[in-house]
């Protein structure tokens, strides 16, 4: 079921929020055991909220975000190492994500933003680099696979670096966000429009 909603849901990926699936969080910890062999894989909703936003255009600290995540299909089992496709403001990123212990993982990547000087946009003004952590929190046993049913993760951009002569101010911006499996079938397209937010 998890490749046949892959299939369907990589046609386009990006921004148009279709309902999220009524998955609810186990309401009692599951045991580390299950936690470390949770898998990945498949369509996440993701909500989350901005925690900074310093000289960001268009994001604002305490700003509300809703987010879909894709981790494409990999290896049984918990990986070493998770690709994911995570959808931002006007983008979409590719991050590798590594195991770093059980149920937890994290990767860095980095993104081009568009900075406006003198009255000229360049599309390419600044590099933001960012990681993403993420903790497997909630799993399920489905036969001879654990699927992970929710987890925690951050998004921490520290600051930018100018690819132009401008001058600009300093900026950086972080976010955190609670993910859980999307709707079967989820389609997300993202919006052409540029924009410099990265949560």
């Amino acid at each position: 079921m998890h490749a046949r909603r892959l299939i369907i849901g990589l046609v386009v990926l990006g921004v148009t929020p279709p309902a999220l699936a009524a998955t609810a969080a186990p309401t009692r910890s599951p045991p580390k055991q299950l936690l470390a062999r949770a898998h990945l894989q498949g369509f996440y909703g993701v909500s989350g909220v901005v925690t900074r936003a310093n000289n960001v255009p268009g994001e604002s600290k305490g700003e509300l975000v809703t987010r879909f995540w894709a981790f494409p299909a990999s290896c049984p089992g918990q990986c070493r190492r998770i690709v994911l496709v995570r959808q931002r403001t006007g983008g979409k990123d590719t991050v590798v994500l590594h195991r770093r212990k059980p149920a937890y993982y994290s990767g860095t990547e980095s993104f081009n933003a568009p900075v406006r000087c003198n009255g000229r946009l360049y599309k390419n003004g600044e590099r933001a680099k960012f990681t993403i952590t993420l903790r497997i929190t909630g799993a399920v046993a489905q036969n001879d696979l654990v699927e992970a049913t929710s987890f925690t993760a951050t998004y921490n951009n520290p600051g930018r670096v100018a690819l132009t002569r401008c001058v600009t101010l300093p900026s950086s911006d972080a976010a955190r966000y609670l993910g859980s499996p999307a709707a079967f079938g989820v389609t997300l397209k993202v919006p052409s429009r540029r924009s410099s937010t990265g949560s």
